[in-house]
C-alpha cells in the first residue's frame, strides 16, 4: 500500500451506499433517519486519486462473501456515485485463494495482497 500514498487525494472511512432499510411506518423523520443509517451499507473505505476512485474492501482471508460484499458495494455506489470518477472496486487482504482471483478476475475487481 505504500507504493499508492503519495497518489491518494482523499480518504474515507465507513461510506454508506445503498439507501438502507425499508423504514417502519409512523415515525417521526430523525427515527426515520436513524434507521436508514443503521441499515445502510457501508463500504471499509473509499480512495479517491486523481484519475480514479477504489471502492474498498479490507478482509482478512477473505471467502467469497469478501467478493459478494464488494460486487454489491459496487452496484449500490454505480446508483448513486459520491465522487464522478471511473470506480474501482478493491479488495485488500492478507492472503487470496486461486479461485478467489479468478473470481475478481471475472468480475473486473482488483486485489492487493499485503
Amino acid at each position: 500500500m505504500d507504493a499508492y500514498a503519495g497518489r491518494i487525494l482523499k480518504l474515507y472511512y465507513d461510506v454508506h451506499v445503498g439507501v438502507g432499510g425499508t423504514v417502519p411506518g409512523n415515525v417521526d423523520e430523525a427515527m426515520a433517519r436513524m434507521y436508514r443509517a443503521v441499515t445502510a451499507k457501508r463500504l471499509d473505505a473509499l480512495i479517491e486519486f486523481r484519475d480514479e476512485v477504489w471502492l474498498v474492501e479490507v478482509s482478512t482471508g477473505p471467502g467469497l462473501r469478501a467478493v459478494g460484499q464488494l460486487a454489491s458495494y459496487f452496484a449500490l455506489y454505480t446508483e448513486d456515485p459520491k465522487i464522478l470518477k471511473p470506480t474501482v472496486p478493491m479488495l485488500i487482504c492478507d492472503r487470496l485463494d486461486p479461485d478467489l482471483k479468478t473470481t475478481l478476475r471475472l468480475y473486473s475487481m482488483q486485489y492487493i495482497e499485503v
